[in-house]
């Protein structure tokens, strides 16, 4: 497809913003201007403009609804604390894109040093204590079997 016929095709079926790639930077780098001096708004839009894009990623690497969650938490954080290092140079949609993929290679970096442990596999702690039945003056025994139940 020719230049000229793929740019007619873009400007007819594309937004404006989408059009020139050029105003979407100067957008994203007054967006950012704005989260850095502190405008809460502008931070709203930044999460609303691109939370799906940073759901979508987390959510192919983590199929757990809380794990994604905290994925879009720590995205989030972290764009507003280094708002100040975005360049402009890029789409903030590819920034946050980088945040987003690197946010979710330290959580799994995280849970391959700390495995979870299936809560079926513990053993319940109520059962293992004396019940509201057990004497008063069984609970010195208790402890003392506790103690070396741990020691061991």
């Amino acid at each position: 497809m020719s230049k000229t016929l793929s740019m007619l095709f873009m400007h007819r079926l594309a937004p404006a913003s989408l059009a020139d790639p050029t105003t979407n930077l100067a957008a994203d780098r007054r967006l950012a201007e704005r989260i850095a001096g502190g405008d809460e708004a502008a931070f709203d839009e930044l999460v609303e403009r691109h939370f799906a894009r940073v759901a979508g990623i987390a959510g192919r690497f983590f199929r757990q609804p809380d794990a994604a969650e905290e994925i879009h938490q720590e995205v989030f954080l972290k764009a507003f604390i280094s708002i100040g290092s975005y360049r402009g140079e890029v789409p903030l949609e590819h920034w946050l894109s980088r945040i987003a993929v690197n946010a979710c290679y330290d959580a799994l970096r995280r849970s391959r040093r700390r495995p979870e442990t299936p809560i079926e596999s513990v053993a319940d702690p109520a059962a293992d204590s004396p019940g509201p039945d057990a004497e008063a003056g069984d609970g010195a025994s208790f402890w003392r079997q506790e103690q070396a139940r741990i020691a061991a």
